[in-house]
């Protein structure tokens, strides 16, 4: 009877492959943290929800988008890779507050991502890596029971009809947005805010 030489033959006990890297990307914690306050910021839940808020990762061309229910924040940085995933609010701040290190680089697989030394579990989709603008998943109109505009007593403006409120911080990341697009036109910043404030009123205290 022949012996098995197990230097010959493939070992049936073999590690499982190592999960392919889709993107990946450095981003300093203190920014990070920011763009993750900046979504939340407008949305109020009770502790045990806050336990089951996700938000939205986008890696595309040199870029991230950060989605939370309508709310989005844009960070330029150099990525490698694109995709979409889908991670859990709470733990991704709680390991960036209590990490000590300036920078975070982040892997994204199919499966997990990874934060420096932590893995974290996360549903992974890749995007088209020719596609240059954003996917239409990401400016679709999640469908969710609460309504980021409302108009409560703690929203910073109202729309002239009443039907919508904001909070500055809103207002101001659309003032944003709209002077890096009109950039070429060398049109003020205080212009585009009085553009928008004109459709926009304080609420009576």
């Amino acid at each position: 009877m022949k012996q098995i030489n197990l230097f010959d033959e493939p070992n049936s006990m073999q590690l499982p492959k190592e999960e392919p890297e889709l993107a990946s990307f450095s981003i300093e914690r203190r920014d990070f943290i920011d763009a993750l306050r900046s979504i939340k910021r407008p949305i109020h839940l009770s502790r045990k929800d806050m336990f089951l808020l996700k938000f939205d990762l986008f890696v595309m061309d040199n870029k991230l988008l950060l989605q939370l229910y309508e709310n989005e924040y844009w960070v330029d940085l150099k990525t490698k890779g694109t995709c979409r995933t889908s991670l859990f609010y709470k733990d991704v701040m709680d390991t960036l507050t209590i990490s000590k290190e300036f920078w975070i680089d982040v892997t994204v697989k199919q499966k997990t991502i990874g934060l420096n030394q932590v893995n974290l579990t996360s549903p992974t989709e890749a995007l088209d890596p020719d596609k240059r603008e954003i996917p239409l998943s990401a400016i679709s109109s999640p469908i969710h029971s609460h309504d980021n505009f409302a108009v409560t007593p703690d929203k910073d403006f109202y729309t002239l009809d009443l039907q919508k409120g904001f909070y500055s911080e809103t207002v101001d990341k659309d003032v944003k947005y709209v002077r890096a697009a009109l950039k070429k036109y060398n049109i003020p910043k205080t212009d585009i805010q009085q553009f928008i404030y004109s459709y926009l009123k304080f609420p009576k205290l």
